[in-house]
C-alpha cells in the first residue's frame, strides 16, 4: 500500500504533463498558425497606412514648396502574439530615379535636371503573404515578393494601371506664372539622402526635408525637355527673352 501511495502522485503529475503537452501540441499545430497570420495581416495594414501617409507627406511638401521637415514611422516586423513573440522582418529602401522627369535649359547656363524618388517596403520571413509596397509618381503599388523581386504589381488605390492618374501629383511639381516684368518658374527636385536603407523587425523611419532656393536669370530664353513618364506636364515650348526667376524646392528623402 505504501508503494502504491508513493507512486500515485507521480502518475498524476505525469498525466497532467501529458495533458499539457498535448494541449500545447494542438495549440501549435492548429491555432498558432492562424493567430500568427492574423497578427501579420494587422501588421501589414499598419505598414500600408504608414506608406500611404508618407506618400501624402511627400505630395504635401511638393505642393507647399517651402522649408519643411516631415517623418513617418513604419513597423518593419510583426506577427508576434501572446505565447509566441517571434516576429517577421521587413526592409525600407529609398531610390532616386536614373533619369530626370524634367530638364530646364536656360540660355547658356548649365541645364537644370529635376529628378524623382521612390520608396518601398517589403517583408522578410513573413507569416502570411510575402508582399511589398512602393510609392512612385504619386501612387502606391502593392506587389508579391518572389526571389527578392517584386512581381504582380497592382496600384493600391486604383482598379488597374489604366485608372492611375498621376497628373495631380505632376501638376504640383511644375508651375509657370507671369508676374510684372518677369516670368516665375516653380519646380521640385527630389534626391535620395545618404541614409537609403533600413532593415530588421523593429521600427523604421521615413523622413523628408525640403528647402527652397531662388535663382535669377535676367533677359533669358528657356525651354523644357520632358521625357516620357506617367507625369503629365505642360510643355510651353521655347520662351523669352524675359527676366526669369527660378524657385527650386529641393526635397531629400531618407530611410532609417
Amino acid at each position: 500500500m505504501r508503494d502504491d501511495d508513493a507512486i500515485a502522485p507521480v502518475i498524476a503529475v505525469m498525466l497532467i504533463l501529458v495533458v499539457i503537452v498535448t494541449l500545447l501540441s494542438v495549440y501549435n499545430a492548429t491555432y498558432l498558425p492562424g493567430l500568427k497570420q492574423s497578427a501579420e495581416v494587422s501588421h501589414l495594414h499598419d505598414v500600408e497606412e504608414a506608406i500611404l501617409k508618407f506618400g501624402s507627406d511627400v505630395e504635401t511638401a511638393a505642393s507647399l514648396k517651402r522649408n519643411i521637415s516631415l517623418s513617418q514611422q513604419v513597423p518593419l516586423g510583426g506577427g508576434d502574439i501572446l505565447l509566441n513573440s517571434l516576429k517577421s522582418g521587413g526592409s525600407l529602401r529609398v531610390q532616386q530615379d536614373d533619369d530626370p522627369y524634367l530638364t530646364i535649359s536656360i540660355g547658356g547656363e548649365p541645364p537644370v535636371d529635376l529628378f524623382l524618388v521612390n520608396f518601398s517596403y517589403w517583408t522578410v520571413n513573413n507569416f502570411w503573404v510575402e508582399q511589398a509596397y512602393t510609392w512612385q509618381y504619386g501612387y502606391v503599388n502593392v506587389s508579391r515578393v518572389s526571389g527578392f523581386r517584386m512581381v504582380n504589381s497592382t496600384p493600391l488605390q486604383y482598379a488597374s494601371m489604366d485608372k492611375v492618374d498621376s497628373s495631380a501629383f505632376g501638376n504640383t511639381l511644375f508651375m509657370i506664372t507671369d508676374e510684372p516684368g518677369k516670368t516665375v518658374i516653380e519646380v521640385v527636385n527630389f534626391t535620395a539622402g545618404d541614409k537609403r536603407f533600413s532593415s530588421g523587425n523593429g521600427v523604421g523611419m521615413l523622413k523628408l526635408s525640403a528647402d527652397t532656393e531662388v535663382r535669377q536669370y535676367p533677359n533669358a530664353t528657356f525651354n523644357f525637355v520632358i521625357p516620357d513618364t506617367p507625369l503629365k506636364l505642360l510643355d510651353p515650348g521655347e520662351m523669352g527673352p524675359v527676366d526669369l526667376t527660378l524657385r527650386l524646392t529641393k526635397i531629400r528623402v531618407e530611410a532609417y
